[in-house]
């Protein structure tokens, strides 16, 4: 009995990933050269554990969670108002200036990081004073006198664009009526 729950015992070992196989007394270790032994064979064709379903979810999520370690540990960006609308302006940059040419976004991404932009020493005088600099994107935007001009034009196209197609409903709607009014009616049966 004794000897049975010891093979038992390793074979658990054996099927469990966290412990070390080869430091197990006994057990020929799967990394020696030595693996052309009829019981190495066994082990290394041995088939993984059985997971269920929650536990293998629950380790999706720890290597999605810890996928960014390849990029310097990049941190979940904190959403707060101002980090969205700068987010939302740079996915709809395309708008902004259409023609540059960016790549198509696939959706929000939680990692992000701000940063300030460090001017450089030798372009003295290509840089944006202080008193210009804004807090944020949005309110860079809005102080940009000709992106403003710009945008107050595409509105007004739009506004007219929209009273236009209401006009034109609002007329059909009136022809309408006009010609159910003049229709006569027949009454059948009399």
């Amino acid at each position: 009995l004794g000897c049975e729950n010891r093979i038992w015992s390793r074979l658990g070992m054996l099927n469990d990933p966290k412990k070390n196989v080869s430091s197990t007394v006994g057990l020929p270790s799967l990394e020696t050269p030595s693996t052309l032994g009829e019981t190495s064979l066994y082990y290394a064709n041995s088939v993984a554990p059985m997971q269920s379903k929650r536990a293998i979810k629950r380790e999706r999520r720890a290597q999605k969670k810890s996928k960014l370690s390849n990029w310097f540990d990049l941190p979940r960006g904190d959403f707060s108002r101002e980090n969205q609308e700068d987010l939302e302006i740079i996915a709809k940059r395309q708008i902004l200036v259409p023609a540059l040419h960016t790549r198509k976004e696939d959706g929000r991404k939680p990692y992000f990081q701000v940063g300030t932009v460090v001017d450089d020493p030798g372009s003295f005088y290509d840089r944006i004073p202080r008193k210009q600099r804004k807090k944020n994107l949005v309110d860079e935007l809005l102080a940009n006198a000709e992106y403003m001009r710009k945008q107050r034009r595409q509105y007004a196209a739009l506004q007219k664009e929209r009273q236009e197609k209401r006009a034109s409903i609002h007329r059909k709607k009136k022809q309408q009526l006009k010609k159910a009014r003049n229709m006569k009616t027949v009454k059948v049966g009399e």
